[in-house]
């Protein structure tokens, strides 16, 4: 249940921003993404200010508030997806949700790397960037591992099933399947 102070906004289905504008949004991505990965690289063990870091290097063109975290931008909206408000973290635990996935990769990374994205996924820290921002996260995580996924061999609605999936029983293999 939410206070009077808080509220719940539900992600819709379909986005509302123009194809104009996600291709904006996606160049700068695109432009800033060697500089993200290099960060990343830099880094000898990746924290939380670290993806902060990571998403205002991709999207410091794009948005303003690139870099803040949902605690920050909107510390009394809760994401809901489909009528569910637990499917990602309330605001005041993005910073936990993340520390976890952080150190559940470094635990289980080779053996688990579909639990980890879900648990980052989870987290959903930002207003919007967020998938973007944690699969260059992820990815240097799997390098980090010895491992490599080939993005390009999946298949992008697949992926999104298999990771709500993850999301609705984390831990569960939802995305270690896939």
């Amino acid at each position: 249940m939410t206070s009077a102070r808080e509220a719940i906004f539900e992600i819709p289905k379909v986005s509302r921003i123009s194809p104009k504008s996600r291709g904006f949004e996606h160049r700068g991505f695109l432009k800033n993404l060697p500089d993200a990965v290099a960060h990343l690289k830099r880094v000898a063990r990746v924290s939380y200010q670290d993806v902060l870091d990571t998403h205002k290097i991709l999207f410091q063109d794009v948005y303003p508030w690139a870099g803040q975290d949902r605690q920050a931008t909107a510390p009394n909206i809760a994401i809901a997806r489909g009528g569910r408000a637990d499917m990602f973290a309330h605001p005041r635990f993005i910073q936990d949700a993340v520390h976890y996935a952080l150190q559940l990769a470094e635990a289980t990374m080779t053996a688990r790397p579909g639990e980890v994205m879900g648990y980052l996924a989870h987290a959903h820290p930002f207003l919007d960037g967020n998938g973007r921002t944690l699969m260059v996260v992820h990815n240097e995580l799997a390098h980090r591992a010895g491992i490599s996924i080939d993005w390009t061999k999946t298949n992008k609605d697949d992926y999104l099933q298999a990771l709500t999936r993850e999301l609705h029983r984390p831990g569960a293999g939802g995305l270690d399947t896939y």
